[in-house]
């Protein structure tokens, strides 16, 4: 990797504009900064972080990402657990929003593939993947309803999570959903089924 040489000034300058509480918009100012100063940064940048591969963060216990692409602004794409918790997919780097700043992503980790398990398992059971519940199964072309075993495994050379030998996520998509049992009023029950219900 090839260093880059930067003046104290211009260095205390950049971190500055990319301290989070600036948001996004300084990242358009920094990258003109920084294209015209020092044009080999965003390839140490990327250097630095590897892709497609599971990181844990240092200073958000709930994140957990898999980045499968980086923007010239050090903005990390690709799928994962947000630092709120929440299942992210986002691929499009033409979108506002990303998966992690260049901020975050200096405190990324790798994270060991027990972690990557449990954060899965944690995001599958938040989806309603949970034993007995039935859910639908688009592969190869077919639609059918499964039900969950209960039992989870993730393949790490496939980038799969699955119950059994069904396949829930591939590739940072969850390509199951689950199938919620519908709920009704008194006055809708009436009305769908043709009955009277007593209070």
């Amino acid at each position: 990797m090839k260093k880059v040489k930067i003046s104290q000034k211009n260095f205390e300058a950049i971190k500055d504009v990319l301290h989070p509480e600036h948001g996004h918009s300084a990242h358009i100012i920094i990258t003109e900064i920084t294209k015209n100063i020092i044009p080999e940064l965003f390839k140490v940048i990327e250097d630095k972080i590897p892709l497609n591969i599971w990181y844990k963060s240092s200073i958000h216990d709930k994140m957990m990402l898999r980045p499968t692409g980086i923007d010239e602004n050090g903005r990390l794409y690709g799928s994962g657990v947000s630092s709120m918790g929440n299942w992210v997919e986002d691929f499009d780097k033409t979108g506002v929003a990303c998966l992690c700043n260049s901020y975050n992503a200096k405190h990324l980790i790798k994270a060991t593939d027990k972690e990557v398990f449990k954060a899965l398992q944690k995001v599958a059971v938040q989806k309603g993947f949970i034993k007995g519940a039935k859910f639908n199964y688009p592969k190869q072309g077919e639609i059918g309803v499964r039900k969950v075993e209960g039992i989870f495994r993730y393949q790490k050379d496939l980038e799969r999570f699955e119950t059994r030998s069904y396949i829930l996520m591939e590739h940072g998509k969850w390509i199951a959903e689950v199938i919620k049992n519908p709920t009704y009023t008194k006055a809708e029950a009436e009305k769908k089924f043709s009955i009277q219900i007593s209070d």
